[in-house]
């Protein structure tokens, strides 16, 4: 039912809450520390205009499954061997003929990207959806789930597409 009729009105006080405000809560946690709930929180934000008895059961689910992982969350580590850079920050570590050496990292450092796209998942306009998180020092530092905005017509190309977003956003960081 649409948003300000009686049978909105009716669901929501068969449920004992708002929609729009347990998906806005949902949505915060997904933004600042959990990740995992990403898609699910997403994929019900579509429905946050006229939900029916559907939407507000799996949006329970949804808070159950948070209530019962609350201990789960981001975390970063600090890493056991550090790069010790030379007191004259011109002086080189390395020599290389061709190109002047950089310090690598350790492997905590590193930043890492992991894409991926679930091709023609949205069943009413048949996009893809396209998912992204890249860690650094052993946690999400940065992540998105979104539909991707050109129809895929095979799942290579859906990928293409994933990785070339998660790409962008690497120039970015």
């Amino acid at each position: 039912p649409a948003e300000n009729t009686p049978e909105h009105a009716d669901l929501q006080a068969q449920h004992g809450f708002s929609y729009r405000t347990l998906l806005g809560e949902l949505m915060y946690a997904y933004v600042t520390t959990r990740p995992d709930i990403g898609y699910a929180v997403v994929t019900l934000s579509k429905f946050s205009s006229c939900p029916n008895d559907n939407h507000y059961a799996l949006l329970k689910k949804v808070a159950k499954y948070l209530r019962s992982t609350m201990q789960w969350g981001l975390t970063y580590s600090k890493p056991q061997h550090t790069v010790t850079l030379p007191e004259n920050p011109h002086q080189q570590l390395e020599s290389d003929p061709v190109l002047p050496s950089v310090p690598r990292p350790s492997s905590l450092l590193e930043l890492a990207c992991y894409a991926d796209a679930a091709h023609a998942n949205d069943l009413r306009n048949r996009r893809s959806t396209t998912g992204y998180a890249f860690t650094l020092a052993g946690g999400a530092i940065s992540y998105r789930c979104k539909t991707q905005s050109i129809m895929a017509t095979s799942s290579t190309e859906a990928e293409f597409l994933a990785a070339v977003l998660a790409a962008k956003h690497a120039r970015y960081l």
